[in-house]
């Protein structure tokens, strides 16, 4: 969380760290346009009658919420669109994970011990392949 905010983070508790590294990437976003709320108001309530059938939780969930909580679900839906394309097309992302995030692809076959022990399976990110730098020796990455 340090390396990929700048925040100092020292002293918390890991809850604490996360709260406050979900405040920093809030305070960066801005709010939707008013033509974007349009948008995306009508596209959810296009999808609603599916999700009553598909996805009666969230249907339900949809039903009681504002504005504001619908575009969350719409964001959420992207994300995991992402997912899915990243998966089908990897190479269309090599660009922006080394140029926009600054990652480093490498090959970690078989993966070392210390690197499987600390290997949190995430499905964000099973895909070991991409290391974020800290600091300039190897083992920091």
């Amino acid at each position: 969380m340090r390396a990929k905010t700048g925040l100092v983070l020292q002293n918390l508790s890991l809850q604490a760290a996360r709260d406050q590294v979900r405040d920093a990437y809030s305070a960066a976003t801005e709010d939707f346009t008013a033509d974007e709320q349009a948008s995306l108001r009508e596209m959810i309530d296009t999808l609603q009658p599916t999700r009553r059938i598909r996805a009666p939780l969230y249907a339900r969930m949809h039903d009681q919420a504002t504005l504001r909580d619908s575009a969350r679900v719409f964001n959420l839906l992207i994300h995991e669109q992402t997912h899915v394309l990243q998966r089908h097309n990897p190479a269309l992302f090599a660009t922006l994970y080394t140029e926009a995030f600054g990652f480093r692809q490498v090959t970690l076959q078989p993966a070392p011990q210390w690197l499987r022990i600390r290997r949190v399976v995430n499905p964000d990110a099973p895909d070991a392949d991409w290391v974020f730098p800290i600091g300039d020796d190897a083992p920091r990455h």
